[in-house]
C-alpha cells in the first residue's frame, strides 16, 4: 500500500501562518491564481440522465463561479466530477444491498475515481493550492536565468 502526502495547505492558510503579507511561513511569496475568463454556464445534457449528478453540478457549480474557480475549460471536468458523484453513491447502494467482494470493489474504485476529481477540481481544502501560478520575483531583474 502505497502512502500519500497529506497534501498542501490552501493558499490562505498559508499567508495567516507566514505573517507576513502575501508571504509563507517559509518567507515565500504565495502566488495569486491565473486570471482567467471565468464560469461553465447551465449543466449540459450530459447530466441529465442522473438526477444525482444533476444535484451535485447544482450544487458545487454556483459557489465556485461566485469564487470565480471555474473557467469554460473546466466543464468536462465537472461533468466527470459530478458523473463520479453519481457512480460513488450508487456504487454505495449496491455494497448495501449486496455485500460482496465484487460490490466492495466496486465501492472502493468509486470512492477512488471519485476522491480524484475532488483533489483535480480543488473541492477539499488542501486541494485549493493547485490553482495557484508562478509569477516573477520584483528581485529577480539581474537573474539571467529568469
Amino acid at each position: 500500500m502505497t502512502r500519500q502526502s497529506p497534501g498542501r495547505k490552501p493558499r490562505n492558510l498559508r499567508i495567516l501562518e507566514g505573517g507576513e503579507t502575501g508571504k509563507d511561513a517559509g518567507k515565500r511569496p504565495v502566488l495569486p491564481v491565473p486570471a482567467f475568463e471565468r464560469g461553465v454556464g447551465a449543466a449540459p445534457p450530459a447530466i441529465a440522465d442522473s438526477p444525482e449528478a444533476l444535484a451535485e453540478w447544482e450544487r458545487i457549480v454556483p459557489g465556485m463561479e461566485r469564487l470565480e474557480l471555474l473557467k469554460p475549460e473546466d466543464r468536462s471536468a465537472v461533468v466527470s466530477y459530478c458523473l463520479a458523484w453519481a457512480d460513488y453513491l450508487d456504487a454505495r447502494r449496491m455494497y448495501g444491498e449486496e455485500r460482496s467482494p465484487r460490490t466492495w470493489k466496486i465501492r472502493v474504485d468509486a470512492d477512488r475515481t471519485l476522491h480524484r476529481w475532488v483533489r483535480e477540481l480543488g473541492l477539499s481544502p488542501s486541494a485549493e493550492s493547485i490553482f495557484e501560478k508562478a509569477v516573477p520575483d520584483e528581485g529577480e531583474d539581474d537573474n539571467p536565468f529568469g
